[in-house]
């Protein structure tokens, strides 16, 4: 067994004493369309968004490579889904294409 004596000190750390990340998350609602939560991304300059469910559970998230792989594949249409059917969608090819 290989031993990382350095990082292994930070394991025990939450990500707010690690100074990762935010103290807060912006997030979508499922329901809502991919073009509000595009714009909720842009406006606060993040590269990507964390969608939940109408009880506040992570649905998953949607990322400016997310959004870049369905603009190259020709997938527009996706863009005036709601957030679930995005993600969805692209979770399920990207596990096409990984072989998942």
């Amino acid at each position: 067994v290989t031993k990382f004596p350095p990082i292994e000190k930070l394991f025990p750390k939450t990500l707010n004493e690690l100074d990762i990340g935010r103290g807060f998350v912006i997030s979508s609602q499922g329901d809502s369309f991919v073009l509000d939560a595009l714009t909720m991304m842009i406006k606060n300059g993040l590269s990507s968004i964390a969608i939940v469910d109408s009880e506040g559970m992570l649905l998953g998230n949607i990322s400016m490579t997310d959004i870049k792989y369905v603009l190259r594949s020709y997938s527009h249409f996706l863009m005036w889904k709601t957030c679930h059917q995005f993600v969805s969608h692209v979770r399920s090819r990207q596990g096409l294409e990984d072989g998942e």
